[in-house]
């Protein structure tokens, strides 16, 4: 397993006690992360809380299948295009994780999915929305 970002003393003690293989990467390059993100199977972002989730993305951009918690912003970020699990689950995780091992057509819905998902998170798609919230804004000022 890879884990990009800082573990707490915690989670190594966690990790070493169930005796996980384990790699530990953070305040790397971003070419490096690139790598770290080509280079793997699944991106795992079971997250008990997150602002925005941008592993999420990232994953996706590289044509990664991502299993993702079902709370806070992550179904919303993810789209159509990522397992949704409840992180405080491990049975259901393991489900997700075999289920894209075993089932290639779920893996490749999952990966098409993404790179769908991800147009959305454009710069151009992005500031056309902004566009139109400052248009719809504006309009509804010029009617008071």
């Amino acid at each position: 397993m890879v884990i990009i970002g800082k573990l707490m003393p915690s989670q190594i003690a966690a990790l070493e006690e169930n005796k996980i293989d384990y790699e530990n990467h953070f305040g790397i390059s971003r070419e490096s992360l690139v790598g770290h993100y080509q280079n793997c199977d699944i991106v795992m972002f079971a997250s008990l809380y997150e602002g925005f989730g941008l592993p999420i993305l990232e994953g996706q951009a590289v044509g990664r299948p991502v299993i993702t918690s079902n709370l806070y912003s992550m179904p919303e970020v993810a789209g159509a295009g990522a397992s949704f699990v409840d992180p405080y689950n491990s049975d259901e995780i393991a489900t997700a994780v075999e289920r894209i091992i075993s089932d290639s057509d779920y893996r490749r819905n999952l990966i098409e999915k993404g790179h769908n998902n991800v147009k959305n998170y454009s710069l151009h798609s992005v500031a056309v929305r902004y566009a139109d919230i400052y248009r719809n804004v504006y309009a509804a000022k010029l009617l008071e």
